[in-house]
């Protein structure tokens, strides 16, 4: 709950010059108007308040989260690829290596704090420009075995490789869940926990439709597209060690663990305060 009040003293210390503003200047027709809105989109639900800087400008400012639960996830190991160019002679250390995917819990979770400027080019269009902020959690992602122990399998390989490569002077890498273009080991009990670290302030830039007050009513509905750049993400791997990223995979998981930006797209339904 730490991290939701100081998000929200952000927010507040952030409008509190513009509300002080906005009851010296009500008739300049500037900060004198306050909206509160719902947001639903890519980045979760949330909350936010907007007020017009000027004719052209609006500018918002809330919180979103996104929390989706713990998602199965048969993850491909790497067990295959490694063993298929060793001279293995007992086939039942090969058969019992040859393990297909492991069972992995993923659970996303982003927690935003943002301030974005709204621009208006046309004077008589709702066509807009975005420019602003996300500030939040910088773990966007954890993934982690389902049952405690269940990857000593992965152990027992990378023993085997490790003599392998001691016997033969071969350089055969560690075998571990593929994970897009990652490679997470098992530590020393055979779990793996891993969470996926991303910059914690995130630049933003889009275009949408809509305003964020009402022109002939007192509702307002707004419809944006655009991308949060987070930087390249990064794996915190069994809270020892942070890896990053191999060569991007052509799988979902293999562009979305490489993506330096976040798509984000969200609705936004207000109703004017004053």
């Amino acid at each position: 709950m730490k991290i939701y009040r100081t998000i929200l003293l952000i927010i507040i210390a952030c409008l509190m010059p513009l509300v002080s503003h906005a009851e010296r200047n009500t008739d300049e027709g500037m900060f004198n108007h306050l909206s509160l809105g719902g947001t639903l989109g890519t980045t979760g639900y949330g909350i936010d308040v907007a007020m017009p800087c000027t004719k052209l400008v609006s500018l918002r400012a809330g919180v979103s989260i996104l929390r989706i639960g713990e998602i199965n996830f048969n993850a491909p190991t790497t067990l295959a690829n490694v063993l298929t160019g060793m001279k293995i002679i007992d086939k039942d250390i090969e058969e019992s290596l040859r393990n297909t995917d492991a069972a992995v819990l993923i659970n996303p979770r982003l927690v935003n704090a943002h301030i974005i400027a709204d621009i208006y080019p046309f004077k008589h269009s709702t066509f807009h420009f975005s420019a602003g902020v996300f500030v939040g959690n910088n773990t966007m992602l954890g993934v982690y075995n389902k049952t405690p122990g269940s990857f000593k399998f992965l152990n027992r390989a990378n023993e085997y490789v490790e003599d392998y490569n001691r016997l033969f002077g071969t350089k055969y890498s560690p075998v571990g869940i593929q994970f897009g273009d990652y490679l997470l080991t098992a530590d020393k009990n055979g779990n793996v926990d891993a969470e996926m670290r991303i910059n914690p302030v995130r630049p933003y830039m889009g275009i949408g439709m809509g305003r964020c007050l009402g022109r002939t009513n007192r509702c307002s509905v707004m419809m944006d597209a655009g991308f949060m750049f987070w930087g390249t993400p990064k794996f915190r791997l069994n809270h020892e060690k942070t890896i990053s990223s191999g060569d991007s995979q052509s799988s979902f998981l293999g562009v979305f663990s490489s993506l330096k930006a976040f798509p984000v797209i969200q609705l936004r339904i207000a109703g004017d305060i004053f």
